[in-house]
């Protein structure tokens, strides 16, 4: 053990930082993804990273799921940072340990490790407007610019939104890890 090792809800003893494939389990990073609140805990009702990886993966061409399912599973080892505050100085490190945990991710899932693909970068944006548009005020975002994205994007995200609501942590952990572990068979990675 570390100092920075963390238990993770099957038992397993992690450290994030020094992340192996080994270490990943789809089943712990379901269900600390379906704990884990979007937008810091700000929303309107409760809306998870599981949730939103969900209708990522569900905006995306199938070729992408499995990307976009796990674009933010290092979140599950590291926690959620909002956008604006990931993005500046100092954040630097997180950044870093984000990057080398999701390589690692990426290589127990047989994906290759490297840049998001654009379509998954496009629809994580979508579903951050669409987000957005839902879970606030109008007025909120006047001072606070939102990704540029292709409206029919969003407008798909909003309805996976609208019919995504209101479900229970462990029926939304419980779908991701379906959804991922399905996908890992048919490519032989599970």
């Amino acid at each position: 053990m570390t100092a920075t090792t963390l238990v993770t809800v099957s038992g397993r003893a992690v450290d994030p930082l020094r992340l192996r494939p080994q270490d990943v389990s789809w089943i712990d990073i379901g269900h600390a993804l379906s704990q884990i609140a979007r937008w810091s805990g700000h929303t309107s009702h409760p809306w998870s990273v599981a949730q939103h990886s969900i209708v990522v993966a569900s905006i995306v061409e199938p070729e992408h799921t499995l990307w976009a399912l796990l674009h933010d599973a290092s979140e599950a080892y590291l926690t959620d940072l909002p956008r604006p505050l990931k993005r500046t100085g100092m954040c630097e490190g997180y950044r870093d340990a984000e990057s080398a945990a999701m390589a690692v991710i990426l290589q127990a899932a047989g994906l290759p490790v490297g840049t998001m693909p654009d379509a998954v970068r496009e629809a994580d944006d979508a579903v951050l407007v669409a987000e957005a548009r839902t879970f606030f005020p109008k007025r909120a975002f006047d001072q606070v610019p939102l990704p540029r994205v292709r409206e029919s994007l969003v407008a798909e995200a909003s309805d996976w939104l609208r019919s995504d609501g209101g479900q229970s942590s462990r029926s939304v952990a419980d779908r991701w890890k379906r959804m991922v572990l399905g996908l890992l068979r048919q490519e032989g990675a599970a």
